[in-house]
């Protein structure tokens, strides 16, 4: 996911040229709680816990996932995210 820099969203450190540190990738999983376990099994902490969130993809639905975001060592951001589909608004 591209995004505009937006000073509330999981911001890792001051947006300066080149912006490397502000970008976040989307990773899709079967499922987070396998990743999870591995994190913290490896004693990595996580950037933002994991929660459940729904995005509006249409005039009628919702897609939804269960998400949580980890900083890797160079301060990018991974967003590791399992879908559960799609609802009405």
């Amino acid at each position: 996911m591209l995004e505009q820099g937006n000073p509330t969203n999981w911001k890792t450190a001051e947006l300066s040229r080149p912006y490397g540190p502000g970008a976040n990738f989307q990773i899709e999983v079967p499922s987070v709680h396998v990743v999870l376990a591995s994190l913290n099994k490896a004693s990595i902490p996580l950037f933002q816990e994991f929660e459940e969130s729904w995005y509006e993809t249409s005039a009628v639905d919702k897609e939804g996932q269960i998400e949580f975001l980890v900083k890797d060592p160079d301060g990018y951001l991974l967003r590791f995210v399992e879908p559960l589909g799609y609802r009405s608004k």
